[in-house]
């Protein structure tokens, strides 16, 4: 005759599985107030509520394959507590676990969906081993399993990503999140930027490898290392990449050039030199390279592009501050950017640009291809026609943002 002590355990496991959401029982909760590990309070797991309520009677561990057959049983109890054994248990049941749940009833598959959702998302020594059960049942020939593993590993990546997101914001890292999608339990981060506020170590920039739907990453005095490339690799999404002051060899520009998504390539004031130069043609999707402040020769433009057939621009540094409509014959300035170096040496919007250190300028054109040349810090005399008059500006290059 089975004790009053048990009666009450099964019911508080039976309690704890019959209010539990495929997969929100895992994750929903604890979340919402900033927490990495699942709380009591959430009803993460099994093991959280079940042993919060009650003790455990000491029994001796069952092998993994007994603890797979009992997921079968016609007793429920027996299969709460088999369920209950394999989340406790040291032992790998994954395997079994699969060969098992093609042929189970809608009971084991929840069972086994469950399993390994918690494997996944907060057991360390079984999280890859699991995800990756999931990801296979995905693409198996029943299409009710397949299906619910495609959502399951939605989830699980989804919640990652959040995690992820979480530790680089603590870090300083800016996150800029994508408007959540309906029903998901959290928004996908779209964009990343890593300034000198960062407060990591290059390691904790792995994290970046888990935001699945990061779009666009900005990198400002970081230190790139062939290790770091890889893991932007695994970020399969992406599609904008900007380094600024950063430390990158050629050998990580090579590495990137492996993604399949990156698109729009920009590199500001890094030491990139001219060993880059073939690794650049060697992007498959690039259609935007910007190289601005490095050491690759702007005369390489054209080289690029015909290899590349993307927008190229190669500069070597020099920033203005002005704009100017391609539609006016004339240089003639329709915008002067605050506080840049047009702006500090008087330059005014209309004024019409018609010489550069001697160098006539007749057009807009002849100012871009005078500029590329020139460095962030050099000095020049500007002469600008202004009401008809002419005005002799010194100007000192800036920096492009």
């Amino acid at each position: 005759m089975r004790s009053i002590g048990s009666q009450y355990r099964q019911a508080i496991l039976l309690m704890a599985f019959s209010f539990a959401p495929t997969f929100g029982w895992l994750a929903i909760g604890s979340a919402a107030h900033g927490q990495e590990k699942p709380s009591a309070i959430g009803v993460m797991a099994i093991k959280g509520v079940a042993s919060a309520a009650i003790e455990q009677e000491p029994n001796e561990p069952a092998a993994p394959s007994e603890m797979v057959a009992r997921l079968r049983s016609d007793r429920f109890s027996v299969r709460q507590k088999a369920m209950f054994d394999i989340l406790e248990s040291s032992a790998s049941t994954i395997p079994l676990l699969m060969n098992e749940i093609e042929s189970g009833d809608a009971d084991f598959r929840a069972r086994t969906f469950k399993i390994l959702e918690h494997f996944a998302l907060h057991n360390p020594t079984r999280s890859q081993e699991a995800f990756d059960a999931i990801r296979q049942m995905s693409v198996c020939d029943d299409l009710q399993l397949s299906r619910k593993a495609q959502l399951c590993s939605f989830d699980i990546l989804l919640y990652r990503q959040h995690i992820a997101a979480r530790r680089l914001e603590r870090l300083n890292a800016k996150v800029v999140y994508a408007k959540p999608s309906q029903g998901a339990a959290y928004a996908m981060a779209d964009s990343l930027t890593i300034d000198s506020t960062w407060d990591g170590d290059p390691q904790d920039l792995n994290d970046i490898g888990e935001l699945f739907g990061l779009s666009s990453i900005t990198l400002n005095h970081a230190q790139i290392d062939d290790e770091f490339t890889s893991t932007l690799l695994r970020a399969f999404t992406l599609k904008d990449v900007k380094f600024k002051k950063c430390s990158i060899s050629d050998e990580a520009i090579k590495l990137l050039s492996q993604s399949s998504s990156v698109s729009k390539l920009e590199i500001f004031y890094c030491n990139v030199g001219p060993g880059s130069f073939g690794h650049f043609k060697s992007f498959r999707q690039l259609q935007t390279l910007t190289l601005i402040g490095t050491q690759v020769d702007p005369n390489f433009s054209e080289l690029l592009e015909q290899s590349l057939n993307a927008k190229i621009d190669v500069r070597n540094g020099a920033f203005l501050g002005i704009r100017y409509s391609p539609m006016v014959p004339e240089c003639e300035l329709t915008w002067v950017v605050e506080n840049s170096g047009a702006e500090k040496a008087g330059f005014r919007v209309g004024d019409v640009i018609v010489e550069y250190d001697s160098v006539k300028i007749a057009e807009h054109t002849d100012l871009t291809k005078v500029l590329r040349n020139q460095q962030a810090g050099a000095s020049a005399k500007v002469k600008v026609m202004r009401g008809g008059e002419e005005v002799i500006l010194n100007v000192v290059m800036g920096e492009w943002d």
